[in-house]
């Protein structure tokens, strides 16, 4: 991904992994489970709150990164033939938080989420390059403040626990201050809330919720906070950072383990679960 000067100016370094060209074999490789589009300017590839869209890499022609949050688009970057769009939303289930839209027509190949998993665990070599790409581009969205925002004070206890979740699970986020950020008041009345009503989160400039929950605010971004009790789980992961990410989508690709009574390839049974 290119970034435009002001945002590059913003970040002052740009991890070089996050706009890695594939090479022509990379790319013919993908092709294999995706399917080439004609694309057109104007067109919506990939829209910001969207659960479903596919992972592009662009073959010819542009296509613009956009934030858009209160009417105001901002363009972050530009990818051009060899880049790839998306980001790490895409292998978590989340919704997705930038917008890519076509700026000058060509060509794009579209692989579909699912296949995108399949992708990271045949080919190790395009597995590092994707989860690093979208690990670094998560970093540059978390200090460019995309995502969700949340305005609010830092005197209030909940504006910080909000923030603090936000942290701890490496949420895309923007951090409004009430009493010292000049949009703040006037962000708050656009979207019908009041600084008595803070801190308030508003997701895809649209969804807003006044002093949420955490399960409230999990619930909107696509976490899953209502597992039941009582379930077996095939595999459980600990952390949110590269490693456990990394065993996320290779377990998951490799689908549900046998059941308790099927025959394990090692011999025996497996153990018990805990409780």
């Amino acid at each position: 991904m290119i970034l435009d000067a002001k945002t590059r100016e913003r970040m002052n370094e740009i991890p070089d992994t996050a706009s890695r060209t594939l090479t022509q074999g990379q790319i013919e490789f993908l092709r294999r489970y995706g399917e080439t589009k004609r694309t057109e300017v104007g067109q919506v590839l990939i829209r910001a709150g969207d659960i479903s869209s596919d992972f592009i890499v662009v073959l010819e022609g542009e296509v613009e990164v956009i934030d858009n949050f209160a009417g105001e688009a901002r363009t972050m970057g530009v990818l051009r033939a060899g880049l790839f769009g998306g980001e790490l939303n895409m292998l978590t289930g989340q919704a997705l938080y930038l917008s890519f839209v076509v700026s000058q027509g060509g060509k794009v190949l579209a692989i579909p989420r699912e296949q995108l998993k399949e992708v990271v665990t045949e080919d190790p070599t395009l597995s590092d390059i994707i989860l690093k790409a979208f690990l670094a581009r998560r970093s540059i969205g978390m200090r460019a403040g995309v995502g969700l925002r949340i305005i609010g004070s830092r005197h209030s206890s909940d504006a910080t626990r909000l923030r603090e979740f936000a942290a701890r699970n490496q949420l895309v986020h923007g951090w409004i201050e009430l009493e010292e950020d000049p949009r703040a008041e006037a962000l708050l009345e656009e979207f019908g809330a009041k600084p008595s009503d803070t801190p308030v989160i508003i997701w895809q400039g649209k969804e807003v919720l006044r002093n949420p929950t955490i399960a409230e605010l999990a619930r909107t971004i696509g976490l899953e906070v209502d597992a039941t009790g009582g379930r077996t789980y095939d595999l459980v992961v600990v952390g949110a950072g590269p490693a456990g990410l990394g065993a996320s989508v290779y377990g998951a690709s490799e689908g549900p383990l046998p059941s308790p009574s099927s025959r394990w390839p090692w011999g025996g049974r497996p153990a018990p679960a805990p409780g």
